[in-house]
């Protein structure tokens, strides 16, 4: 699709992936503005079940008007293939945060303050996410989060029973298995504090850089979600609070009426355990999410050739710009220019307290003189 028009939107690149939608970004001349467009598969856009699904995400979140949740610019249900316009965030995933490593304790806190915003939010509409993890976490330049992909999410009433329940069959599994509560594992029917529980694995990934259960495959991990007692974080850490391990216990409860009441109720919980204090300024967040828009800034020049030779094939009506502000706005370059800026000058402390090599190799991508 790369070079070709949906509506008024230009697609420029493939952003990732998914087993029902493909995400792309895309251009916005009315508004000047890049998008992400995800845009349901073929091979399934005649299944009537996984169509309903898509257009129950757009509807969803377009009621969810929420700080921290990822907006909805536009929808098409009618267009062979459907697509979903949503905010274009450069920064990346929590996912890719996390694997650049772990985060100070205090940006913990502030991350989960504001995940715990959006979910509990989502929850007082009736909407529960069901697909709470790292990787559907958006993170921007400032180190904001918002919460995204509500493919999976659900409606419920207003005493947790399903809304819509011909979209999921009885007994079947929605989410994924390392995130997963055990309830939702069961496929029985879940409320918003299946959300509370994936939310409490994430914060133990958070804090320990693993993942509470691991297994050879998806089954086993489940089975250990069903099965076995929370495992301690302070023995993976043991600089981490003793008071850690009774947070995620209970957020982590195999009986859901064990868990926090709501979101904002396990994180400060959390908060207070490690000590009270978080955050203004989220800084490492902000360091990783500035590495990523040089990154992917890298890999774009890398494939300029290869996608230039796509747009010519295809014809496209807008030759996307070429040259050294490639791919860029001319706002979105003004707004580059200052990030990077900032990024050199605020890396100071972290270049002498937390990874000097990491930043020496950014720095040296930002001057284009890589090695």
């Amino acid at each position: 699709m790369i070079g070709t028009r949906l509506g008024s939107y230009e697609i420029v690149e493939e952003i990732g992936e998914g087993g029902m939608a493909t995400v792309y970004r895309a251009y916005q001349p009315s508004v000047d503005r890049f998008v992400a467009v995800k845009v349901i598969r073929q091979s399934i856009a005649g299944d009537a079940e996984a169509m309903a699904r898509f257009q129950r995400e757009a509807r969803v979140v377009a009621r969810l008007e929420h700080l921290h949740v990822l907006p909805i610019h536009d929808f098409d249900g009618a267009h062979d293939p459907p697509y979903i316009v949503m905010r274009y965030v450069e920064g990346g995933t929590l996912k890719e945060v996390l694997r650049r490593g772990q985060l100070p304790l205090e940006e913990i806190g502030f991350l989960l303050r504001q995940v715990s915003a959006a979910l509990d939010y989502a929850h007082r509409q009736g909407v529960v996410h069901r697909d709470v993890k790292p990787s559907n976490i958006m993170i921007d330049g400032e180190g904001n989060a918002f919460v995204s992909d509500f493919g999976t999410a659900r409606m419920v009433g207003r005493a947790g029973v399903g809304l819509g329940e011909g979209l999921t069959q009885s007994g079947s599994m929605m989410g994924t298995p390392g995130y997963m509560a055990p309830e939702q594992a069961m496929g029985e029917g879940v409320d918003h504090r299946a959300d509370l529980y994936s939310l409490g694995v994430m914060a133990f990934e958070m804090l320990t850089g693993q993942l509470p259960y691991q297994a050879e495959n998806p089954m086993q991990v489940v089975i250990q979600h069903l099965n076995e007692p929370v495992p301690s974080a302070c023995a993976w850490d043991p600089r981490l609070p003793a008071a850690v391990d009774d947070v995620l216990r209970r957020a982590m409860a195999k009986d859901p009426g064990a868990r926090y009441g709501t979101a904002s109720e396990l994180t400060e919980a959390m908060v207070a355990a490690l000590g009270g204090t978080v955050a203004r300024t989220a800084r490492s967040l902000q360091a990783a999410a500035q590495e990523s828009v040089l990154m992917i800034l890298e890999e774009r020049e890398k494939r300029r050739d290869e996608i230039e030779a796509t747009l010519a094939k295809y014809g496209a009506e807008r030759r996307v710009g070429l040259d050294t502000d490639w791919q860029r706005t001319p706002t979105e370059h003004n707004k580059l220019v200052t990030v990077l800026f900032a990024n050199l000058v605020e890396y100071a402390e972290f270049i002498e307290e937390e990874d000097a090599e990491a930043v020496r190799t950014v720095s040296a991508i930002t001057y284009g003189h890589s090695d």
